[in-house]
């Protein structure tokens, strides 16, 4: 389990907003545009997801771990990702 909340930590935290990156070059993005994009793709794990596991019958303790250790993971991730972004 821990392999699993580390792996879906990461691809969350850092791997969705450098993807954010990636569609947005393309298209020359101003700066407010990427900034924008790159913060909700570093948002952390909605808690949402721990009542829809719940309810479908899903991994509800995993979703809280994810959840949890998402959220504090971003107070490290976010403030790097905006470093990458910001002029």
């Amino acid at each position: 389990a821990a392999f699993a909340i580390g792996f879906s930590t990461a691809i969350k935290l850092l791997g969705m907003p450098l993807i954010a990156l990636l569609i947005l070059w393309p298209f020359g993005a101003d700066d407010t545009t990427r900034v924008v994009a790159v913060l909700f793709a570093a948002c952390p794990t909605a808690t949402s997801a721990y009542i829809l596991a719940r309810q479908l019958g899903g991994d509800a303790p995993l979703a809280a771990a994810v959840i949890t250790v998402s959220t504090f993971a971003a107070l490290i991730t976010m403030p790097l990702m905006l470093a990458l972004v910001v002029p």
